[in-house]
């Protein structure tokens, strides 16, 4: 991954990402490498979770439904479609939010910025 990045965003923006760098102690030409570094890490570790989140999911589902008792209700049938419940909604958020997780792996820089940009936004206490 290439980190050398250069990016033209004007003077007022200049001056609050310098004041940025300023607060925390570095130079303004490494703040965005560090951004684009920890879009990197949040993608990977948002994939991450979501697969073992959905392991225990199916875990779960898989003993709840081996221990449910069909043929006398009430007994551990509730833990059943509870976990029935868990991993349909694990898949169906892993789903939904996969895309951005994919993005923030193979173009970070454009998150980086959107942080960068928002987090210069609250400096200015907008």
């Amino acid at each position: 991954m290439d980190l050398n990045t250069t990016i033209d965003i004007g003077k007022n923006m200049t001056d609050l990402l310098e004041k940025l760098a300023m607060k925390i102690g570095t130079t303004a030409d490494k703040i965005f490498p560090w951004y684009i570094n920890q879009q990197f890490i949040d993608g990977i570790t948002f994939i991450v979770v979501m697969l073992i989140l959905i392991m225990v999911s199916f875990s779960i589902l898989y003993v709840s439904n081996k221990k449910a008792d069909y043929e006398e209700p009430g007994k551990y049938e509730v833990a059943a479609i509870g976990s029935l419940i868990f991993g349909v909604f694990a898949v169906v958020i892993f789903s939904l939010e996969i895309n951005t997780a994919l993005s923030k792996i193979f173009n970070p820089e454009y998150y980086a910025f959107k942080t960068l940009t928002r987090d210069l936004s609250h400096l200015l206490g907008k």
